[in-house]
């Protein structure tokens, strides 16, 4: 059986015993180096003052050397060290803290604004990332809001599709799809008028989609609209995507009905080669 060397047993055998036992021996180290660091810092300033203030730059040095040499664990552990754990098994890493320490009590003012600079980056860092994570969550559960909107929207279950756009929009006013969707189940629940309000700003926010204008004319047709105005979004409707609206005005579509033999409407027909009576196809 193969025995260890003497000085193998002293690198593998713990240190210490006990954590307590490890941590006050690492609190001797920071003050002793601490003061080490202090009194050599107040040797190389050479204070020409009377020897009642040449103590209080001593007192004032070994207190700021102390202090530095205390933050010591903390800069470790911002830097991902494991050198505080290391003393544990192995004493030659106790005297590389030691040296840190040393080097921080001798560099104290320079070292702890370093130190509570980089702490506070820290801790803004932190509180943005989680002002960032809190508004990506909010953020998911508004979509989840359009989301469950839509599906109601596709089963035809208006009530409750109206219920998810309702509380969207409080959040996402501007969404003009969403606006198109509440228009349009507002019109099937026979609020024609709340309808004609909500894609009204639908197109005030998107002025180019020709299915809003074509809505738009056949609710104001609905709520008996004066049908000059009616037709003016027809026209515009017909401008922006002729093929489509040509589609829509040829299948007959009853919520023009009340406009259908007006000059307005039937001089628009006439002007753009449409049927102002169409058949219904089957």
């Amino acid at each position: 059986m193969n025995e260890l060397s003497p000085d193998t047993a002293i690198i593998t055998e713990p240190l210490f015993e006990g954590t307590v036992g490890h941590a006050f021996i690492l609190l001797c180290i920071m003050v002793v180096a601490g003061i080490a660091g202090g009194i050599v810092n107040f040797l190389l300033e050479g204070v020409e003052e009377p020897k009642r203030l040449k103590w209080i730059f001593f007192f004032k040095n070994v207190a700021t050397g102390i202090a530095a040499a205390l933050t010591v664990p903390l800069f470790l552990q911002m830097i991902g060290s494991k050198l505080v754990t290391e003393t544990l098994t192995n004493p030659l890493r106790s005297l590389t803290f030691l040296a840190f320490c040393l080097i921080a009590a001798l560099s104290s003012t320079r070292f702890l604004s370093s130190i509570s600079e980089r702490v506070l980056n820290d801790a803004r860092r932190a509180k943005e990332s989680a002002r960032e994570a809190t508004e990506s969550a909010h953020d998911l559960q508004i979509e989840q809001l359009k989301l469950m909107g839509g599906i109601e929207f596709q089963e035809e279950r208006w009530e409750r599709s109206l219920v998810y756009l309702d509380e969207y929009l409080k959040h996402r006013p501007d969404d003009t799809g969403s606006l198109w969707r509440k228009a349009y189940i507002l019109k099937r629940l026979q609020k024609i008028k709340e309808a004609h309000e909500t894609i009204t700003k639908a197109i005030s926010l998107e002025k180019d989609c020709a299915t809003y204008y074509y809505n738009r004319a056949c609710y104001a047709a609905l709520l008996s609209h004066d049908s000059s105005s009616v037709v003016q979004d027809l026209k515009k409707a017909l401008e922006i995507a002729p093929d489509t609206i040509r589609q829509y005005l040829q299948n007959a579509d009853t919520d023009l009905d009340t406009i259908r033999s007006t000059p307005e409407f039937i001089a628009f027909c006439r002007d753009n080669d449409l049927e102002s009576n169409p058949v219904a196809s089957d």
